[in-house]
């Protein structure tokens, strides 16, 4: 069961790993008053090894783990995207956030809810 355990997180992880390689291009897609896409988001294919399905939007990304198992039933992970708003004392920082969906918590990635 440890290595069952070990590998499944490794998957989750992976999944992750897809998503946050395009944080930077996602922002600047978003910083140039355009509509993120999978493709202008730079991804390939709208699927990875690890991510059945991509979905791409201004809200953020999101990954539907490829033969989730263990993990858990119709397992996502997900980058949330929130813009930076207010200034001053008001200030609100902008940035990504990490959400899970249907998988099991040993299997979430540190900082992810």
């Amino acid at each position: 069961p440890a290595y069952q355990d070990y590998t499944s997180k490794s998957k989750v992880t992976a999944a992750l790993a897809d998503l946050a390689s395009h944080k930077t291009q996602f922002e600047m897609v978003i910083s140039d008053g355009g509509t993120p896409t999978v493709a202008n988001a730079g991804f390939q294919a709208a699927e990875t090894g690890a991510c059945s399905t991509i979905a791409v939007a201004t809200a953020g990304m999101t990954c539907t783990i490829r033969d989730p198992g263990r993990i858990g039933t119709s397992s996502t992970i997900a980058l949330n995207y929130a813009e930076a708003s207010g200034s001053g004392a008001t200030a609100v920082a902008g940035g990504f956030s990490c959400v899970t969906t249907g998988v099991d918590a040993k299997f979430k990635p540190k900082g992810c809810s």
